[in-house]
């Protein structure tokens, strides 16, 4: 029993710190080193697997981080792992600065600029993410596989690659300065928006919501947002965002892992304390001239979040927010948002007509969205023939068991 208490504590430490420890080893020892780094960390975590079965430590994250501080002081010294020589180590390596790295202050500050690197405009979008999910996250390869509806294998190749592509770029774990920062800081948030929403609006059959991916999402976002250099008003809404979406994770999935819709969810479920968060966050992130996407999509969910019944909800104040959002993303997805807007504001002429404006072939793969939501305004108009044809083609275009079965429950 007290094996497998070890292996759980292990197993749950791993998650949590060994995207600190091999940003920190990486800081030290470079990009070309990270084979050798990831190394030293699953070692470290197979020592204390091993030395902790007689007893616990009553500070497991210091010892981890202990042991991989001794580790890396230990390849200075002698200059080598093994029969391998470390060479080409970045400018200034040495055990004193080994010793500062390891203090609390440093390790976030390791963290962040390890995800800038993970998110290098060299890399696409996914292998950003997949890259993340792994050195900084502590994702698995089958983890990451899951998440992303990828084949592990597919996942490995993905990583080395990746890793390749910063290796022979000679990549530093450095933060950008000037006109690069705010370009690189504006990539990060894209990332950290995207693993946000594939863990809310999840693609897996099993799980419409990920919830460990919304938990790591906020996480790094926090880090973002809690750093001198990164602490912009975009970084801060986006963290509202995320706050007011995961507020309403308990009332959006029912028995079965059935998904309950916004208008029938159960409100007393809505986390109250990590609304009051994004609030804390928008205000921190609304002193600006110009609104992001992030401002404006913050503000649409922050007042579904105040809004004490569906009924109540400001469907005014949410057609100017989503006619500013249009304006500065031209998507197709946000009209059909609008479009429900509309239709729950009794404008239903108005929103079909936005909704036959929008060219299908411009959201191929949300086609299914653009039916359901003719068929949701077909449906209040009472015309039972359009209701049907309309639904009967979004039941066929999803690909999401969950989606499709709140389709079939719809009746005219």
């Amino acid at each position: 029993m007290e094996h497998k208490n070890t292996e759980e504590i292990v197993d749950h430490l791993f998650r949590h710190e060994y995207g600190k420890m091999v940003s920190i080893l990486t800081r030290i020892f470079g990009f070309d080193h990270l084979e050798m780094v990831e190394d030293v960390v699953q070692d470290t975590f197979i020592k204390a697997l091993k030395s902790w079965r007689e007893k616990i430590p009553e500070n497991p994250q210091g010892w981890l981080m202990r042991a991989a501080k001794n580790r890396a002081i230990d390849i200075l010294r002698r200059g080598k792992v093994g029969a391998k020589k470390i060479t080409e180590l970045p400018k200034g390596t040495g055990i004193a600065v080994v010793n500062e790295l390891f203090l609390e202050h440093e390790v976030a500050d390791s963290q962040l600029r390890m995800i800038f690197a993970c998110c290098h405009p060299l890399l696409n979008k996914s292998d950003q993410i997949a890259l993340n999910l792994q050195l900084v996250s502590g994702f698995g390869q089958k983890e990451i596989g899951k998440a992303l509806l990828l084949h592990p294998e597919t996942v490995k190749k993905r990583l080395q690659r990746a890793k390749k592509k910063l290796r022979d770029n000679h990549t530093e774990l450095d933060i950008p300065t000037g006109q690069e920062l705010a370009t690189r800081t504006e990539t990060v948030l894209q990332v950290l928006y995207l693993l946000f929403n594939e863990g809310y609006y999840s693609s897996s059959p099993d799980e419409p919501i990920r919830k460990d991916l919304c938990v790591e999402a906020m996480r790094l976002t926090k880090i973002v947002c809690h750093h001198e250099l990164t602490n912009v008003p975009q970084a801060n809404v986006l963290l509202a965002l995320m706050c007011y979406h995961a507020a309403r994770i308990e009332s959006r999935v029912g028995a079965n892992n059935h998904l309950i819709l916004l208008k029938d969810q159960d409100r007393s479920l809505w986390n109250q304390e990590l609304i009051q968060i994004g609030h804390y966050y928008f205000y921190r992130g609304n002193d600006v001239e110009t609104l992001s996407k992030y401002h404006l999509e913050a503000a649409i969910a922050g007042h579904h979040c105040n809004a004490k019944s569906y009924e109540e909800t400001n469907w005014k104040s949410l057609k100017t927010f989503y006619t500013s959002l249009y304006l500065r993303t031209q998507s197709p997805i946000v009209l059909l948002n609008k479009a429900v807007v509309l239709m729950e504001n009794n404008e239903l002429l108005e929103a079909r007509a936005l909704v036959k404006s929008i060219d299908e072939e411009s959201i191929k793969g949300s086609k299914h969205l653009y039916h359901s939501v003719l068929a949701e305004i077909y449906r209040k108009l009472d015309d039972e023939p359009m209701f049907l044809h309309h639904n009967a083609q979004a039941i066929a275009l999803t690909n999401n068991p969950t989606e499709k079965e709140l389709l079939e429950q719809r009746k005219l």
